[in-house]
């Protein structure tokens, strides 16, 4: 799942996205992070036999908590990185 647009892709498209993509594309996967097993229910459910869903970043789902929290994680990470680095 892309945790900035709420892209939801399955295991199988992942692949065949990171296959076919070229390398400047490939950049653009590095937002996308696995689902952690307690949420793959409810991912399954969103795609519901797709390829790809969107979930809601503002629905207070357990998906889009979840992505809430790697987006503040990443923020305080950057953070504390330029601080270290002044």
């Amino acid at each position: 799942m892309d945790i900035n647009t709420g892209h939801l892709v399955s295991p199988e498209k992942f692949k065949e996205m990171m296959e076919n993509f070229t390398e400047y594309e490939k950049e653009a996967l590095k937002d996308y992070q696995p689902v952690p097993k307690e949420l793959e229910p409810a991912a399954k459910k969103k795609l519901a036999s797709k390829d790809e869903a969107y979930v809601s970043l503002t629905s207070g789902g357990k998906l889009s908590r979840w992505a809430a929290k790697q987006r503040k994680a990443k923020r305080k990470a950057a953070k504390q990185s330029r601080k270290k680095n002044r």
